[in-house]
């Protein structure tokens, strides 16, 4: 089955009975798209729209029906080969179909709600920048994001907030730090190049964290 994506509607292509149909990109008339396929051995086919095609994924994981995300490029080409260079949305869709059907894409695998959560969750922490050093001169400006490899140092920045959190003896160094009227996001970048030494230490003598306890 192919599927023409766009953000309002969704025309759908139906290889088994040859019918063209138009539903609304909505949970419930994808829904009600899925109670249908869902008695059929179906794969259904779609290109990638920047997102627009979330939700359709989305659902047709949640009834168990197989999809597969295409790169339009592709499509677009295979289309050309078949002489098929009319575009309309009903159209796409057969040619989504035929693509399919011939090339046999592999089918996403399914994400479990768990795999869903933490799929979200990395990408919220992805949105979430270390700050570096903004100073010219006798200027000290404000510390912003930017340089060196991003997805490293917002995993570094997320440890450390959690570690000040939860790990006294480093909730005690970020204390001490603050108390000296130090800015908040200045103690973190500290504690964050201190634990990297930690971690670089830890790794060579392939040890555990162990913190240490008054008894």
């Amino acid at each position: 089955m192919g599927i023409d994506v766009s953000k309002d509607i969704l025309d759908v292509y139906r290889p088994d009975t040859g019918e063209n149909m138009k539903i609304q990109n909505t949970e419930v008339d994808i829904n009600g798209l899925c109670k249908v396929l869902k008695k059929k051995n179906v794969l259904v086919a779609m290109e990638a729209t920047g997102g627009y095609e979330t939700r359709l994924v989305k659902c047709l994981a949640k009834h168990g029906i197989d999809a597969a995300v295409l790169n339009p490029r592709q499509v677009r080409d295979f289309a050309k080969g078949i002489g098929l260079d009319a575009k309309t949305d009903p159209i796409d869709a057969q040619v989504i179909s035929k693509f399919a059907s011939v090339v046999k894409p592999q089918a996403m695998p399914i994400a479990s709600d768990h795999e869903q959560k933490h799929s979200a969750l990395v990408a919220r922490r992805c949105q979430l920048l270390a700050p570096i050093n903004r100073d010219s001169g006798k200027k000290t400006g404000k510390r912003f994001i930017g340089g060196g490899r991003g997805q490293v140092r917002r995993v570094l920045y997320m440890a450390t907030l959690v570690a000040i959190r939860h790990n006294p003896a480093i909730k005690a160094f970020y204390v001490h730090l603050t108390s000296k009227r130090k800015e908040s996001k200045v103690a973190i970048v500290a504690w964050l190049r201190k634990l990297i030494t930690i971690l670089n230490l830890l790794i060579k003598a392939d040890q555990l964290w162990i913190t240490k306890r008054a008894f």
